[in-house]
């Protein structure tokens, strides 16, 4: 079992930080003045230096995107569901490059300590 479909399996909190932009990136992010949350017609990306909390509904995958039950956003309550652009990189200390962003995706502090 790999370790996405055990944190899917076992239904464990995660945190999902986005640290930055990709090199490339097909929508830059935007400053949250001009984000509207919960619109379809923003025309960038989230700003970057966001920080999710939840659950994992999908593996991760390069060629997928991040899919994930949000609970909140930035230390707010924010249920919701989160999906990034696909995936192009997967790397080592939990990295994760879409086509618009790199997050680190971490258990929470507590779940670390169980599973360990």
């Amino acid at each position: 079992m790999n370790i996405a479909t055990f944190l899917i399996t076992n239904r464990v909190l995660i945190s999902l930080e986005k640290i930055d932009t990709s090199p490339n990136p097909t929508s830059p992010p935007t400053a949250w003045e001009k984000w509207i949350l919960g619109s379809f017609d923003n025309q960038a990306s989230l700003p970057i230096s966001y920080t999710l909390k939840g659950y994992l509904m999908a593996q991760i995958d390069v060629g997928n995107p991040i899919r994930l039950l949000r609970i909140e956003r930035n230390g707010i309550k924010a249920l919701g569901l989160f999906e990034s652009t696909p995936i192009v990189e997967i790397r080592e200390e939990g990295l994760i490059e879409t086509y618009n962003s790199i997050y680190r995706l971490s258990l929470e502090e507590s779940v670390a300590k169980e599973v360990q």
